[in-house]
């Protein structure tokens, strides 16, 4: 069914979705929108292996980097599913995002402040550095 605004315009809707996880998929939090991110003991005790946790602190730092500082995207949960092979998948979900413009991106957008926050928590790693970031505690 289409619809119309007063004018007789077509208005547009969208609709975002994903598909469901498998019932066998374990969910995990490993970091949210302010300083929490998953320890390396919380890590062991889930089977996660820390790298993974060092690259997805990476790519936060890496969406502030490359978008000169305007956002970052932070809040990054989902599941580690197993394909056929034996291969593993990351699969993120539902993702909120700093950004410069406190109008954008909904109430989990922190601005300025939730990227400082990040940025007192986040000690650069491995990935950091090979991504260029070489910086003790710093943005």
């Amino acid at each position: 069914m289409r619809e119309t605004d007063e004018n007789g315009k077509e208005k547009i809707r969208y609709l975002c979705a994903e598909n469901r996880f498998r019932d066998s998929d374990k969910f995990h939090k490993f970091t949210n929108n302010a300083t929490f991110f998953m320890t390396e003991a919380n890590a062991k005790k889930e089977g996660i292996d820390l790298k993974l946790i060092e690259m997805l602190l990476a790519f936060s730092h890496f969406t502030y980097q490359e978008s000169n500082g305007y956002l970052m995207i932070v809040d990054l949960q989902g599941v580690i599913n197993c394909n056929e092979d034996g291969s593993n998948n990351l699969i993120l979900t539902d993702p909120s995002i700093h950004s410069k413009n406190l109008l954008r991106f909904g109430k989990t957008n922190f601005g300025e402040k939730g990227m400082k926050n990040f940025f007192d928590e986040h000690r650069c790693n491995y990935f950091c550095k090979l991504l260029g970031f070489a910086f003790d505690n710093a943005k």
